[in-house]
């Protein structure tokens, strides 16, 4: 393919994802959230910079009922996650500033990877900047990702996945492969 016909190709993406995230009302649902993140994956697809792996992980977890197959992003963004539990439990009147599993649940690392990812491919940023719409966005987004788990992300880690919970909550479960002080699995429980 011509380098020419890939450019065009890759700001048709573009055009597609502002058209979305520009409207006057944004609307988001399931079906608009899956549709970002499969455009935004062929964005990066496109040769977007390999600077964007959290957004990467969960591009490639929406559109799949179970990871089986574990690509260097997933492992990067579980073992950081795992990290941050095991401290947690082994360390339960110790604050972390903001721990990884906080990060996972609202994925802030991956709102400020699509923001820059945005801001360079000079689409809209509102859909990141604007709060309400993120939290439509995110909460929507989990809602496709709930019962969905990746099976075996690390040595550590039997599955992780998000689970059923009300609107703007957020509920996510890690299954350890061996306890961890009698814990078998670990489950954050929020409110966006």
């Amino acid at each position: 393919m011509s380098i020419k016909k890939k450019e065009v190709m890759k700001n048709e993406v573009i055009d597609k994802i502002n058209k979305v995230v520009t409207t006057s009302e944004v609307v988001i649902d399931e079906a608009i959230a899956i549709y970002l993140m499969v455009e935004t994956r062929k964005l990066i697809e496109h040769g977007s910079s390999d600077n964007y792996h959290v957004v990467k992980f969960y591009c490639d977890w929406v559109v799949h009922i179970e990871k089986d197959r574990i690509t260097p992003e997933i492992k990067k963004v579980i073992q950081q996650t795992y990290s941050s539990i095991v401290y947690q439990i082994n360390n339960p009147y110790r604050l972390t500033p903001k721990p990884a599993t906080t990060d996972f649940a609202y994925l802030s690392d991956f709102r400020k990877q699509l923001g820059e990812l945005y801001e360079a491919e000079d689409i809209c940023s509102r859909l990141v900047d604007n709060n309400d719409i993120w939290t439509l966005f995110i909460s929507q987004l989990v809602k496709v990702l709930e019962n969905q788990p990746i099976n075996q992300p690390i040595p550590e880690v039997e599955k992780v996945m998000f689970l059923p919970a009300a609107d703007n909550c957020v509920i996510f479960r890690v299954v350890f492969t061996n306890p961890i002080k009698d814990y078998n699995y670990y489950d954050y429980k929020n409110a966006y």
